[in-house]
């Protein structure tokens, strides 16, 4: 198994936890046992995703899986909605998430089959595996944008996320950004822009690089791995047929002369 060193655990607990989190996010804490992980956006009134987590069912609490740049804006945040909630909020510096390719007691990640398992277990009872795959190639290479390292919050819309689907439901209660999500939704509106992974070379350049086309700005860099480099760019250009260069893109056909 691989330890994920850059996510980190809170732990939502109190008699009104699931109540509380149903009415922030945007997938359906009714499932929650049955499916024992769902991933979800916290959005902004404008549908816009402020933060993007996993939550893992336990018995007593619900456990948030999330970026660890994230931890205390999200429950900054948590703690302006909880009013008089019999909820507590804390870390949990004891636990880890940890991923594997092979099926084990865990549940399968949510957003992508392909992607493997994903848990949360005390970090002293389990050692990191060097056998098992890249975690962030194979996100990459599946095209799977995370917080803080493809885009940044208040940055993009959640369908602009490869997958988003899958993190929404659109017969739960009300939630922030609900209104924006359902005209989406329903006039079935796909976005300009999309997250795809390009080959690169060259200098790769960091996240939130704006990366040209034919001189025209045409999208952004995130994460890179040994061989691929996951941006959003606009949709018509997302394939095969290009590579990224310097912050350029450019087609196949002139990679040798």
């Amino acid at each position: 198994m691989r330890f994920l060193a850059d996510r980190q655990i809170i732990e939502l607990s109190g008699n009104d936890r699931n109540i509380f989190l149903q009415n922030l996010i945007t997938n359906d804490l009714n499932e929650i046992r049955e499916k024992r992980i769902l991933h979800t956006f916290f959005l902004n009134h404008l549908g816009k995703i402020i933060f993007e987590f996993y939550i893992h069912e336990s018995s007593e609490s619900l456990l948030i899986d999330c970026n660890k740049e994230s931890t205390h804006e999200l429950i900054k945040r948590l703690m302006l909605y909880k009013l008089r909630s019999k909820i507590t909020i804390k870390i949990r510096e004891d636990l880890g998430v940890y991923w594997t390719k092979s099926k084990l007691n865990f549940p399968l990640d949510p957003r992508n089959k392909k992607m493997g398992y994903r848990g949360i277990n005390d970090k002293e009872s389990i050692s990191d595996q060097n056998k098992e795959p890249d975690y962030e190639q194979m996100r990459i290479n599946l095209a799977i944008a995370e917080i803080n390292k493809d885009f940044l919050s208040l940055n993009i819309f959640s369908h602009e996320l490869n997958d988003y689907d899958k993190s929404i439901s659109h017969i739960k209660g009300c939630y922030p950004g609900q209104e924006i999500v359902s005209r989406i939704y329903h006039k079935k509106v796909k976005s300009k822009r999309i997250f795809y992974p390009f080959r690169y070379s060259g200098k790769p350049g960091e996240m939130g690089d704006k990366i040209s086309y034919q001189n025209r700005e045409i999208g952004l860099l995130g994460s890179k791995s040994d061989k691929f480099i996951l941006a959003c760019v606009n949709r018509d250009l997302a394939t095969a047929s290009f590579y990224i260069n310097n912050l350029e893109l450019i087609k196949m056909e002139y990679i040798e002369k």
